[in-house]
């Protein structure tokens, strides 16, 4: 018996909530089936790039993180969520640097304190070479 419960009652203990790692998830509420942000390994990347939108217009960008499904970059320009692009950049492997395009979508796009506005970026398509190079990257 509880001995907070005073009203003599049998006390039926709650469901217990089960916390096994699932593998990833949003640790904000384990239990609840959130998706994750991300699922991928983010590896840092810094390296220029070139941003291509519509109509020929480029823009020079800087790369912070990448991972399989998109990489996180560094823009002077703002751009909206659902915008469509081409980033182009090279990816160092084996001593030998191999310049990646890929289409891409701006998934998010925050302003920061001095460089501008850091985007994420999705890969529309999946490529063989991309996957390969980004999973062998230090």
């Amino acid at each position: 018996m509880d001995l907070n419960d005073l009203s003599g009652e049998a006390h039926v203990p709650s469901p217990v909530l089960n916390f096994q790692d699932t593998g990833p998830r949003n640790s904000i509420r384990p239990g609840l089936d959130i998706p994750p942000r991300s699922t991928n390994v983010r590896k840092i990347l810094r390296c220029r790039a070139q941003l291509f939108l519509e109509f020929g217009e480029s823009i020079n960008v800087r790369a912070v993180d990448i991972a399989p499904s998109g990489m996180s970059i560094m823009t002077p320009t703002i751009l909206t969520m659902g915008t469509t692009c081409v980033i182009s950049f090279d990816l160092p492997h084996q001593g030998a640097l191999h310049t990646i395009r890929a289409a891409a979508k701006v998934i998010y796009c925050t302003r920061t304190d001095s460089d501008g506005f850091r985007l994420g970026i999705s890969f529309s398509e999946p490529d063989p070479l991309r996957l390969r190079l980004i999973s062998e990257l230090h």
